[in-house]
């Protein structure tokens, strides 16, 4: 089940709305094997230190609810025997929330901006033409991706990709940017997966199918998984209208 929860934060711990909810999660089940060793200080001690390692993950990251957060770290350490809680853990916690304050303020605008951008609205009179009410959820998640991008956190960006793609998956340069991260780190079989998806929004664009193509052989993949890619899309590609082709490929 720990892997289980790691790998969902490795993709998600870092969204501002997905991400304190798989911590919150992690913690439930952390904390359900503490209520276990009850009459075992040793165990205790080291279960506790298992949760309060999670809320110290979590406040590290540039998320909503920080204050919330530390308040629920002292209630957990409020309730623990005297041996397993941690003296420090306060001073800690509140230095870790400190460091990354700004960071999500200048997010937090960001996503107030991409909220707004995502809500339908009807135009009575004149349109308002400031760039506040022009953005769309698409400009928006790509800002969002370049300070993700500035920030240079691994985790930060992927979440920020996932958003890039998610609020445009029609726009094949998105997933080429999100294939390349993964490809410039050796990660060949997570490019191979994004651009699986790539080519079922974007099943007309060739330079998708090779990026594929090339990744899968990075990969490892088999003669037979790469035949199937090159396969495909010569079928995708014949089946598609040439404008199709040319607005794909932007």
């Amino acid at each position: 089940a720990r892997a289980a929860f790691e790998e969902a934060l490795a993709i998600l711990g870092a969204h501002p709305a997905e991400g304190p909810e798989v911590w919150a999660e992690f913690r439930e089940f952390e904390m359900g094997l503490l209520a276990k060793t009850q009459g075992n200080p040793q165990a205790q001690k080291q279960q506790a230190q298992r949760v309060r390692a999670l809320f110290m993950r979590q406040l590290a990251l540039p998320l909503p609810g920080a204050d919330r957060l530390r308040d629920a770290l002292a209630s957990f350490e409020g309730g623990l025997e005297e041996a397993a809680r941690s003296a420090s853990a306060a001073a800690k916690a509140e230095a870790l929330a400190a460091a990354v304050a700004g960071a999500w303020q200048e997010r937090a605008a960001l996503e107030s901006r991409l909220q707004e951008a995502s809500r339908p609205s009807v135009t009575v009179g004149p349109a308002d033409t400031s760039d506040e009410k022009s953005a769309t959820p698409a400009t928006v998640a790509a800002e969002i991706l370049a300070l993700e991008e500035a920030s240079g956190d691994r985790g930060r960006i992927l979440v920020g990709h996932l958003r890039a793609t998610g609020s445009a998956p029609k726009e094949a340069s998105r997933w080429r940017c999100f294939a390349e991260f993964h490809s410039s780190a050796q990660e060949h079989q997570r490019a191979a997966e994004v651009l699986e998806r790539a080519v079922r929004h974007c099943a007309r664009c060739g330079d998708l199918w090779l990026q594929l193509h090339c990744e899968g052989e990075g990969a490892g993949a088999s003669v037979e998984a790469l035949r199937d890619v090159l396969e495909r899309g010569l079928l995708a590609l014949r089946s598609a209208p040439e404008k199709s082709q040319e607005s794909e490929a932007h």
